[in-house]
């Protein structure tokens, strides 16, 4: 039996032993969608579905129970082609259950006309062409999160690191990619501890348990959605997700674990150092957002020196000719500027006509969209 209230993964996990077994012999086909059923029918996905749809409390109830009949239907069916237990036994139910729940909620006369048709989402291999045509044609629910297939989610990655990025060192790799991942699904950055030693620490935990970013998450998931708890996890891998909406959550969730980890263990890593070209390339693209200005220039040059500071490699590696007292020096230089943030940012928001935004958080997003239009072309945006 399943329990009363268990998290998203303690749900996903019964579904794949349930499936399992009944592909090893173990137990019969009845019995584990029967037991799938139940998963299906417990699980939260079908209320975050609902909540995206319903334009109320009531019709959000309305919408989970209708979704929740629907899918109940289709596992108990028998039929491989909307859901196999092969495929289960190896898949993530809960992202077959938003994806599935996604298309059934776009055409549910509770939010929708009467007189649609409904076409589930395949998961086995015997789904009829047109079907699955039909299926991937819908729009997602929010143009706001990418949903990208996994195949294109690697090669536009390989292609960001590989297009014009052939001379990046090893070492920008990992930023590259993480870079390339986060803006194809569109997602936020992850929120970097801002103690150094906490973000190396967060960084080798993740290099030493490759599970472990994906693990954080799924936690995170539950813990916003009222389920679970976060067990042993420690807060600096937890806190990595506290800018993620559920819904950003839940779509990461849904792809490979090495996604997450990719996006993480890279947000972690130092962006690469900006080139003499670049640096000047941000300063006239700050500059130009006031116009002729002296103050202003040497205020946002400034700021732009801080903010690069904050997030990238003291020292280039690049730079193969500075000695041990050059690297210090250049390191003791970017600590300086970095402690400068607060009062920059303080005199910015003040400037007249907020050229980059009233809030802190409006500057940053302003400096990050820039340093990537700059440092990182080939990444999809």
């Amino acid at each position: 039996m399943v329990a009363a209230v268990l998290s998203r993964t303690q749900l996903d996990e019964q579904a794949r032993q349930a499936a399992s077994e009944a592909v090893a012999g173990a137990t019969s086909e009845r019995d584990a969608r029967r037991l799938i059923a139940v998963v299906v029918s417990s699980s939260p996905v079908l209320v975050e579905v609902a909540s995206g749809f319903a334009r109320n409390e009531q019709e959000r109830e309305d919408l989970a129970d209708s979704l929740r009949a629907a899918l109940v239907d289709l596992v108990l069916s028998e039929d491989r082609a909307f859901f196999d237990l092969r495929t289960a036994a190896s898949s993530s139910l809960s992202g077959w259950i938003r994806q599935t729940a996604q298309t059934f909620a776009r055409r549910d006369p509770t939010v929708r006309p009467r007189g649609t048709v409904v076409t589930p989402v395949s998961f086995g291999p015997e789904v009829d062409p047109e079907l699955e045509a039909a299926a991937q044609s819908f729009p997602a629910a929010d143009a706001g999160v990418g949903v990208v297939d996994h195949e294109h989610l690697i090669e536009a990655s390989v292609a960001a690191l590989d297009a014009g990025e052939r001379k990046r060192h090893m070492a920008d790799r990992p930023w590259l990619a993480a870079t390339a991942m986060r803006r194809l699904l569109r997602l936020p950055r992850v929120c970097v501890p801002p103690v150094p030693a906490d973000r190396a620490w967060a960084r080798e935990a993740l290099r030493a348990d490759t599970t472990l970013a994906a693990r954080s998450l799924r936690a995170m998931l539950d813990l916003t959605a009222g389920f679970g708890t976060p067990g042993a996890l420690d807060e600096r891998v937890l806190s990595l997700w506290d800018d993620f909406s559920l819904e950003e959550m839940a779509a990461l969730a849904d792809y490979p674990d090495t996604t997450a980890y990719v996006i993480a263990l890279g947000q972690l890593t130092l962006a690469p150092k900006p080139s003499r070209v670049a640096m000047r390339q941000m300063r006239k693209a700050l500059k130009d957002r006031v116009g002729p200005s002296a103050a202003w220039s040497t205020l946002s040059a400034t700021l732009l020196g801080s903010f690069v500071s904050r997030v990238a490699e003291h020292v280039s590696s690049y730079d193969a000719n500075s000695d041990e007292v050059s690297r210090l020096a250049m390191a003791a230089e970017a600590d300086r500027l970095a402690a400068m943030w607060p009062d920059l940012v303080a005199q910015v928001v003040a400037w007249p006509g907020r050229p980059l935004g009233a809030e802190e958080s409006d500057v940053e997003h302003c400096l990050w969209e820039l340093f990537l239009d700059v440092t990182a072309p080939g990444t999809a945006k």
